[in-house]
């Protein structure tokens, strides 16, 4: 009874359920507040970035917007938050220039 329960919890995972999900799950975890070149982040962030990404992928979805769109509101997400430390590190070395002097 325990073996066909166990070989039953096993036949139903497939090791390509997560595909298609690469774009949300790169997005969530940049959104986040993880580097791009590793060594800093917080789980807490991550966790309010998986929110705000299922809330939005869910709102649209309630609002009949259609997929290809949903896909480019994350893509336009996830440039946004691979540009804005960037951005940030610009911005910072123009005010230290202007005021250093």
């Amino acid at each position: 009874s325990r073996r066909q329960r166990q070989m039953c919890i096993r036949d139903r995972v497939r090791g390509d359920m997560g595909l298609g999900f690469e774009l949300d799950i790169i997005t969530m975890v940049l959104l986040g507040g993880v580097s791009i070149f590793g060594g800093s982040g917080s789980i807490y962030g991550v966790i309010l970035s998986i929110l705000i990404v299922l809330y939005l992928r869910n709102g649209m979805s309630l609002m009949n917007v259609t997929g290809h769109i949903q896909t480019g509101v994350i893509g336009v997400i996830l440039i946004l938050s691979a540009m804005i430390p960037n951005i940030k590190t610009w911005l910072e070395g123009i005010f230290e220039k202007k005021y250093a002097s």
